[in-house]
């Protein structure tokens, strides 16, 4: 059991090392998804005369919201026979498990499994296992990590450790933007009067051009500012013609607003939103509104020159309409990149 509490605290805190490399506002766990693991690694048997064997793995799960998932995995290991000198046993694992995720708001995911099934050492065995890892998520679609389990074979009451790296293969669902449930809708007399009262400070920080939006109309203050809580959303108003991705010159200026607050606020990172209309085929507009996202980090990328590992371009299909899709000049509004920024912790204080 000392073993398996070592493994444990070994990688959380690989986790949390890798946690702080990664600032960007991110949903790692997308509801509603299913995802295959790729497993390596090694497992090592508690006694029973047998060494350590090199694992490989796999298994399906699937993601019922973002903070749990239900998966099943199997692998393979071979291990040396210290009773006999010149054969080895072969073993092989196979575990139902619930995994809980703890979204970090980072690429980075950790995560605890707990599940039972079966563990072949030199016979078949009924076991229970408990772990803990981590996920960093390259993409919404793929991801790397490294997870440690403790398997506790019921009938000898031994623990055996398996420790694993690999990949995960996600499929399916979007990354989850923001939703302006009360866009176009007016400003209650309560929401006025703290929109009011945050102006006057606001000003005395945000950079020049950038301002807080007055009114929650935002595709008429391109550039302005509204905050949810520790981020703050900054709405712009680039729109794009029907199946283009081009960025048009009368455009520019509102996205280099953002430019100019990253730069002036060095710790900033931006996620770009990017939305298409109804029209066509749905794996058309998920690719579309991925371009346009692409495009405005282009932008910031070349004439603000931002970093790109600063910003984050997802495509959100035909999610989250602005306007009705029923009318050309809904689906004109649709068309469209909206920007999330994290504020800085100056900026809360």
């Amino acid at each position: 059991m000392k073993k398996a509490v070592l493994g444990i605290a070994m990688l959380a805190a690989l986790g949390s090392s890798v946690g702080t490399a990664s600032a960007v506002s991110f949903q790692a766990v997308s509801p509603n998804t299913w995802y295959v693991p790729i497993m390596v690694g090694a497992l090592k048997p508690d006694g029973q005369g047998l060494g350590g064997g090199f694992f490989v793995g796999s298994g399906v799960g699937y993601n019922l919201s973002q903070y749990v998932a239900l998966q099943g995995i199997f692998g393979l290991s071979s291990h040396d026979d210290k009773n006999t000198a010149s054969s080895s046993t072969n073993s092989f694992v196979l575990l139902g498990e619930g995994r809980f995720s703890v979204p970090t708001g980072t690429r980075l995911s950790p995560h605890v499994m707990i599940g039972a099934g079966d563990l072949k050492l030199r016979q078949n065995n009924a076991a229970g296992d408990i772990g803990i890892g981590f996920s960093y998520y390259l993409t919404h679609h793929l991801s790397i990590g490294a997870d440690y389990r403790a398997i506790h074979v019921f009938h000898n009451a031994q623990w055996n450790s398996l420790f694993t790296g690999g990949m995960q293969l996600t499929f399916g669902g979007n990354a989850v933007g923001p939703n302006y449930s009360s866009v176009g809708q007016p400003l209650t007399a309560k929401q006025k009067a703290m929109l009011k009262r945050s102006q006057h400070p606001l000003h005395g920080v945000l950079p020049q051009g950038v301002h807080p939006c007055t009114g929650f109309t935002p595709g008429n203050e391109s550039g302005c500012v509204t905050f949810d809580g520790d981020k703050m959303i900054m709405h712009l108003n680039v729109k794009f013609r029907q199946n283009l991705a081009n960025i048009r010159p009368q455009y520019g200026d509102q996205i280099s607003r953002v430019g100019n607050f990253m730069n002036s606020y060095k710790s900033t990172n931006v996620s770009l939103y990017g939305y298409a209309s109804s029209e066509g085929p749905l794996s058309f507009n998920q690719k579309l509104s991925q371009r346009r996202a692409n495009a405005v980090e282009k932008y910031l990328v070349r004439q603000s020159n931002i970093s790109s590992s600063r910003i984050q371009a997802i495509g959100m299909g035909i999610s989250n309409p602005e306007a009705s899709n029923a009318t050309a000049a809904g689906r004109a509004m649709n068309r469209r990149v909206e920007a999330q920024i994290v504020v800085p912790a100056k900026l809360v204080n």
